[in-house]
Order: structure tokens, then sequence, then C-alpha cells
């Protein structure tokens, strides 16, 4: 069991966060399961080293499912829902911790569930956020060329009005982007 992704993960959380991502756990029980929270409870104890005899995969579904048959799949179905759920506080913990991803996923919904104004609106505040920033590297360029993207290809903007965001302005953040990649030999792309 030492060897799972799972364990991994859970070293991965710092001793503070075990305690959220319990919680959280506990929040999503009811679609996922108790013994999924069961299985979290078991593993935490074995938090930071996890380096006992206990980790053993048939005593850990034994004390899960007591008086069951070992069934190697539904130990796998529970560690992998265990997974996924450990996987999601983390990426909910990012979002509250990062307004601008918050607000541009926000701008994502808006603009996927056909609500233009407040897309449109949306995407004007991230520019103009963007825009404040003092700093112009690879970054503010991506974000740049991904918001005048995701805004210009909108099915409701009007392309033709020359007070829209255009073309011109994904090609010039492309131009930019393309030279901060060739000064310093990287790409997140």
């Amino acid at each position: 069991m030492k060897s799972l992704k799972i364990i991994r993960l859970l070293q991965a959380l710092e001793k503070t966060e075990l305690n959220e991502c319990r919680k959280y756990i506990m929040s999503k029980t009811q679609t996922t399961g108790s013994t999924v929270l069961d299985l979290y409870k078991i593993l935490r104890k074995y938090y930071p080293a996890f380096d006992s005899r206990g980790l053993d995969r048939k005593k850990i579904f034994h004390r899960l499912f007591p008086n069951t048959i070992y069934s190697e799949k539904k130990l796998t179905e529970t560690v992998y829902k265990l997974n996924l759920l450990i996987e999601e506080f983390l990426v909910v913990k990012e979002i509250r911790t990062d307004p601008f991803l918050k607000k541009k996923l926000l701008t994502q919904a808006y603009g996927k569930r056909n609500l233009f104004t407040r897309f449109e609106q949306s995407t004007g505040q991230l520019l103009n956020q963007l825009e404040k920033s003092t700093v112009r590297d690879m970054t503010y360029y991506l974000e740049r060329i991904n918001l005048i993207h995701h805004y210009f290809f909108h099915p409701n903007t009007i392309k033709y009005q020359t007070s829209t965001i255009g073309i011109e302005e994904i090609m010039k953040g492309l131009d930019f982007y393309f030279l901060w990649k060739t000064r310093f030999g990287y790409c997140f792309l």
C-alpha cells in the first residue's frame, strides 16, 4: 500500500491541511459513501511517514468492510474515490488562494452558459487587472492572449466593430509571447 499514488498524495498535504481535507471529504460522503471517509481516517493515522504494517491492503480492507471476503476491486474503487476527492480538494484550495484564477474560471463559466453580458464585463475586468500589473512576463501575455481569444471567438461577440477587441490584439500578444520564449528559451504551452 505504501507505493500507492494515494499515499504520495497524502504525504504532499501539510499537517494543517489534513483537517480541512477531512472536512471536505465529509461534505462529499453523501455522494461517495462513508467508506471513503473511513479510508481517509485509517490512512491519516499513518501520516506523514506511512511506514507501518497496518498499511497492508488486506488489513485495511477488513477494517473498511468487516465480515466481507477480500475484494481487490472493491478496495481499489474506494481508494480511487478517495484519490479523486483529495485532488478535488487541492483544486478548490488553489482556486480559493488565487483570485485571478477564480475570476477567470467564473468568466469561462459565463461564456459557456451564454451569459454574454456578464462574460463581457468579467473579461474586461480581467484584462484591466492584467494591465495594472507591472510585470510583463510570459504569463502576462499568455493570459492576455487567452482572454482576448475567448472573447473574440465567443458567438455573441460582434467581430466587425472597431471598438471590440480584435484579432490584432491577439497577434500582438502572440508576438510578445514568442519574443519572450525566444529570449529565455522555454515554453509553458
